[in-house]
């Protein structure tokens, strides 16, 4: 049995197991793709001014060369790693929970995966951070909204991890963000519920954070 909860797919198999997909959204695929072509010429910019530079005196101009290449560096490096973040995000068996051995499996990326007993967990926790994002430019103040929910497990030695997060999909901010917010919670809330259940443990939703 499959069935679909926004970007979530929850499919049932017959020996009682129970697997949780993701799919990629329109932000995902933005970040991946758009974010790494930004990266490449800024590095590959940056490249070429620290090669002439290297070749150049110590002086004023070269000082400040090196500064806006410092710049350049950490702007290039910053699109490189959400790009790469992005595209390492699990999709298949985001959330594994095995019937027979009673054991709950988390992937959060593709190459490093949590997996816990049933016995282990006291509860799941669900928390959210409302954060305000501000830039300047030209002497002019932006400000965004960024909204994620964080999924975290508790276990019974009282240490608690962080195994998931939350967040829109939509890649533009609109007037329905806080519409948006409230689907992303539900959404939250209603996979963390089946995961819950399925260990046989509670969740429990924590306050929003403002940032």
């Amino acid at each position: 049995m499959k069935n679909s909860i926004e970007s979530y797919s929850i499919e049932r198999f017959v020996n009682g197991d129970l697997r949780i997909d993701y799919k990629r959204s329109q932000k995902d695929i933005f970040y991946i793709l758009v974010y790494f072509l930004i990266s490449v010429p800024i590095l590959f910019f940056d490249f070429k001014l620290v090669s002439y530079l290297m070749n150049e005196k110590i002086n004023s101009n070269v000082i400040i060369g090196y500064f806006f290449s410092s710049c350049l560096l950490f702007a290039g490096l910053y699109f490189l790693i959400v790009s790469i973040e992005t595209f390492i995000k699990p999709t298949k068996s985001v959330f594994l929970i095995d019937a027979s051995k009673k054991q709950l499996t988390i992937k959060l990326n593709l190459f490093r995966k949590f997996q816990f007993n049933f016995i282990e967990i006291k509860q799941l926790n669900l928390g959210s951070k409302d954060i305000t994002v501000t830039n300047y430019h030209k002497g002019r103040t932006f400000k965004r909204q960024l909204f994620l929910i964080h999924m975290h497990i508790e276990l019974l030695n009282n240490k608690t991890i962080k195994i998931h997060q939350f967040e829109n999909s939509q890649l533009l901010i609109s007037s329905f963000e806080k519409k948006r917010n409230q689907s992303l919670k539900e959404v939250s809330k209603k996979i963390t519920e089946i995961i819950s259940k399925e260990c046989g443990k509670e969740f429990h939703w924590k306050r929003t954070q403002k940032e």
